[in-house]
């Protein structure tokens, strides 16, 4: 168990996972897409986000929970999901689901997810929300919300941001692909952190276990491919609305970027929207809150 107190920041936690992590490890986690010009827009935006305190009044208690889909948690935020998590630490997945559990705040598993959907259930209960790139194949994008919802996941999150894949120049060439590919570069940085490949080794190279069952191929290239063409495609509206048939619990759509989106969303119209790429992530949630009026959540 990690001491806390020993990490009193994320400057604290990063620099130690730059001595535990692989090169190519860490930098699939901190690395973006492009000239990673979104990142840096996150963070100076993030940085410029105040809190307006409110002095001179008599709280009897700091209560932080929120009510979110009926359920009460301990905090307002999460642990999202990650795909290929089991790249930083085998079955991380499964750790992220034990903490969330314990922490009581909600915990997103990924489509791309390295351990299989019934596993993370099992260590989530009804923590665990399951993210979802939605499949072109129907009947698997149908039997991944059955699974999802018999391992007891109880929020669906559809990804409506990522129409194509990324182009993320620091995997390129840190050799990151699917399957993977073997530098000498990636060797050498593996064999500098030893106990991290020492576990990995011993668990087995990390895969999309949970995808990799409708895959015919069951090599690591099989499934590559398998992946690549079933997921990173744009989502339609027909689509959403046949998930939103098949899923009877809660439904969070994932990458709003506009008002117009969530009009759109809402009235299951025709009408036209445009995206604000540019807008830093922070930045789009006043504006959804604004364009939600009274059905935002509190």
């Amino acid at each position: 168990m990690v001491k806390l107190n020993l990490y009193p920041s994320v400057k604290h936690l990063h620099a130690a996972a730059k001595k535990k992590l692989p090169k190519f490890s860490l930098d699939y986690v901190e690395g973006g897409t492009g000239l990673e010009a979104g990142l840096r827009r996150n963070r100076d935006a993030l940085d410029a986000t105040t809190i307006n305190p409110k002095y001179i009044n008599d709280w009897a208690s700091l209560d932080t929970e929120v009510n979110l889909f009926g359920r009460n948690f301990s905090y307002p935020f999460g642990i999202a999901p990650m795909g290929l998590a089991s790249l930083q630490w085998p079955k991380a997945e499964l750790i992220f689901a034990d903490a969330a559990k314990n922490a009581n705040i909600p915990v997103g598993l990924s489509t791309s997810c390295t351990v299989a959907i019934e596993e993370f259930g099992a260590t989530a209960g009804s923590h665990g929300w399951f993210q979802l790139y939605p499949p072109q194949d129907e009947e698997i994008n149908d039997d991944l919300l059955e699974r999802a919802e018999r391992s007891g996941l109880e929020v669906l999150m559809v990804t409506v941001d990522v129409p194509a894949r990324g182009w993320r120049p620091r995997d390129m060439y840190n050799g990151l692909s699917l399957p993977p590919r073997l530098t000498a570069a990636s060797l050498y940085h593996a064999a500098c952190r030893p106990r991290w490949s020492l576990a990995t080794l011993a668990s087995g190279i990390p895969y999309f276990k949970t995808m990799g069952r409708y895959s015919k191929d069951k090599s690591f290239r099989g499934m590559a491919d398998f992946i690549r063409q079933e997921l990173g495609k744009p989502v339609t509206r027909e689509r959403l609305k046949h998930i939103r048939r098949k899923w009877k619990g809660p439904l969070v759509i994932k990458g709003i970027m506009h008002q117009l989106m969530l009009k759109l969303l809402s009235k299951w119209d025709m009408m036209e929207f445009s995206v604000k790429p540019w807008w830093p992530t922070v930045g789009c949630l006043s504006v959804t809150r604004r364009g939600l009026g009274r059905y935002h959540p509190k």
